[in-house]
């Protein structure tokens, strides 16, 4: 059983080890500028990648050594909610010396489940908090690696290539061509 209380470490929690996908969220000067982005979890670190528009740049490797578990009291201060909340006793929260957050949280249907906490299906935000100013601020939402091996991201990146021009690993860090002369008109 995994939970905010009981883990220590991330070598010690192999259900949320894996490769997680999402897109990478645009600034307001460059919407558009949120590629795929990936987070891979293994039990010696954690690793972030990005597709930029130019390549696969690796944005973010951080060692065990240089993550923290975040504590029930703690999540509770940064969500606004009780430390009695069930949500918060089933997330799994590491953060890093530069206060970026690895939020893994479990599936919707797993929070249904009261006593029970097994074959569970993480989902991982990635945020920002400063606490100075009790501000969270996303950079991510990323589908499971179950959900990945589903196809569920892969259905999720086509409908976005729809509407915008976003980076993708399969082609390199880049625009598929495809969707770019399609937007563009040539």
């Amino acid at each position: 059983m995994t939970t905010a209380t009981s883990l220590r470490t991330l070598s010690e929690a192999t259900e949320l080890h894996g490769a997680y996908r999402g897109l990478g969220l645009g600034t307001p000067e460059n919407p558009n500028s949120g590629g795929e982005f990936e987070v891979v979890v293994t039990s010696q670190n954690i690793l972030m990648r990005q597709a930029t528009g130019f390549e696969i740049e690796e944005i973010g490797n951080f060692p065990l050594e240089y993550l923290e578990l975040v504590s029930k009291e703690n999540l509770a201060e940064i969500y606004g909610a009780e430390e009695n909340d069930p949500l918060l006793s089933r997330m799994v929260v590491f953060r890093t010396k530069e206060d970026l957050y690895f939020s893994f949280v479990p599936s919707a249907k797993s929070l249904e489940v009261v006593d029970e906490f097994t074959n569970v299906e993480f989902g991982l935000g990635i945020f920002n908090y400063f606490d100075d100013a009790n501000v969270v601020v996303a950079i991510s939402i990323c589908f499971s690696p179950k959900q990945l091996e589903q196809g569920m991201w892969q259905k999720y990146l086509q409908g976005a290539l729809d509407t915008k021009n976003l980076p993708t690993f399969e082609h390199g860090g880049k625009i598929p061509p495809e969707y770019y002369e399609k937007q563009t008109g040539g």
